[in-house]
């Protein structure tokens, strides 16, 4: 059961989300450091919905519908923030503090508020939850957490690897738009999601 629960967390990170578009965003803007703190961001976003799910309080959280549209609301609107940011300023007026901490604080935000994680960590307990021990409850969210933050991590070394960061650099204003289309498109549909 556990295997089966590590196999599907590992399936769901790697598939394109939210967090995807964030670290692509903060990679193209300010390089692999803030792809790497954007990771550290993501990865404890991970590891808090973990423990949320672990303890039943996402559960809770879920089931109150006004509180579970407006994580929805804060989590859409911030990607749509992020998205007109990427698509008309550049950070490049910013101090490196202030790039770092933003870079942190974008991928904690953003997956903190992807409804998405909290109902794949509620089904993902709620499975496997009768099963754990005390000391798995404690190991589990903090192996999600940190394969998070990896996988992340990874991604975003693969992009600024020689060859791909000379094709990326090329065309950097052509891709921060692309990622802030990508960004608004999610934004817009969790809102569908919302409203419809």
């Amino acid at each position: 059961m556990i295997i089966s629960a590590v196999i599907a967390h590992f399936v769901a990170v790697i598939s394109p989300g939210p967090d995807t578009a964030i670290i692509l965003r903060e990679v193209s803007k300010n390089g692999f450091a803030s792809g790497f703190l954007c990771s550290i961001g993501i990865g404890l976003g991970v590891t808090i919905h973990s423990i949320l799910a672990v303890y039943g309080i996402s559960l809770i959280l879920f089931s109150i519908s006004t509180l579970s549209i407006i994580i929805s609301m804060i989590g859409g609107s911030y990607l749509l923030y992020l998205g007109f940011l990427s698509l008309r300023f550049p950070d490049s007026n910013l101090t490196a503090n202030q790039l770092e901490l933003g870079s942190f604080l974008n991928g904690l935000i953003t997956n903190l508020f992807n409804i998405k994680a909290f109902i794949f960590f509620i089904s993902l307990f709620s499975i496997i939850n009768e099963t754990l021990t005390n000391n798995m409850k404690i190991f589990l969210p903090l192996y999600f957490g940190f394969a998070s933050f990896l996988w992340f991590l990874i991604l975003s070394k693969i992009i600024t690897t020689n060859y791909l960061s000379k094709l990326w650099m090329g065309n950097i204003v052509v891709i921060n738009k692309l990622i802030g289309l990508i960004l608004v498109t999610i934004s817009l549909l969790i809102f569908l999601n919302i409203f419809i």
